[in-house]
């Protein structure tokens, strides 16, 4: 089972005008369970950010018909380049997000994502993040912004003595599709064992379409590329297989 960093329950009390907060349960209590069901449902439902995406599953509302992005990739052999990304809104819940990795083009992508798969996305990311049990570990920023999520998804296999672990650290861009967090990413891997770690780190930035055609990498393109599938696994969260990811591309 993975970890994620959660809370511990609280009650708010009103009394002379003034509200208190204060811990009334632990994981001894008999109602444990129940009281971090709820708190979870609070977070997943009420949290501004969490809300925030769910609203933008309306495409065209939210996104201009056509954009572009630079990804900055910065790899463990020493690898520096840019890569780019145009997406077009087809619609109100559906867009095409067309990915040139300039380093190996053979490998460039189009994806069509869709409001559902925003959807499945703000609950595999929601679902972890809300998850208060204490045996959890899950990092994030604060849920009450409405701009940006930062959140770590942490999978581990193995004993103390000979494990591997690998750290996907996310950010999510609210004024950005939510599918782009697959190259806003940085991936750590480390082995127990062996002690050796790797980080392979991808950050993206807006970029006009102007920017784009002064680019000698990003006008070269025609931006029709083979098709993969976005799969988004909403209880990613609750495994500890290393390949347990809440979105992948085949």
């Amino acid at each position: 089972m993975k970890s994620f960093i959660g809370s511990l329950a609280l009650l708010t009390l009103v009394s002379c005008g003034k509200n208190t907060e204060e811990f009334l349960y632990n994981e001894h209590h008999r109602d444990w369970q129940l009281v971090q069901a709820r708190a979870a449902k609070d977070c997943k439902e009420n949290s501004k950010i969490f809300k925030a995406f769910k609203h933008r599953s309306d495409f065209s509302k939210y996104f201009n018909q056509e954009s572009y992005y630079k990804v900055k990739v910065v790899k463990e052999n020493g690898a520096k380049y840019n890569d780019f990304i145009k997406v077009q809104i087809n619609g109100k819940s559906n867009m095409t997000i067309s990915y040139f990795d300039t380093d190996r083009e053979s490998e460039s992508l189009s994806v069509e994502f869709t409001a559902s798969l925003n959807n499945a996305l703000v609950a595999a990311i929601s679902n972890g993040v809300c998850d208060h049990r204490k045996t959890f570990q899950y990092g994030h920023s604060d849920l009450d912004r409405s701009d940006y999520l930062n959140f770590s998804d942490v999978r581990k296999e193995g004993d103390d003595s000979n494990y591997k672990q690998v750290t996907d650290d996310f950010k999510a861009v609210v004024s950005y599709p939510l599918a782009l967090i697959y190259w806003n990413r940085s991936i750590k891997t480390y082995n127990k064992s062996s002690g050796s770690s790797e980080t392979n780190t991808y950050s993206i930035e807006a970029f006009s379409k102007e920017k784009c055609a002064s680019d000698a990498k990003c006008k070269q393109t025609d931006w029709r590329f083979g098709s993969a599938q976005m799969i988004v696994d909403p209880q990613a969260h609750d495994s500890q297989d290393l390949d347990s990811v809440i979105m992948e591309l085949n």
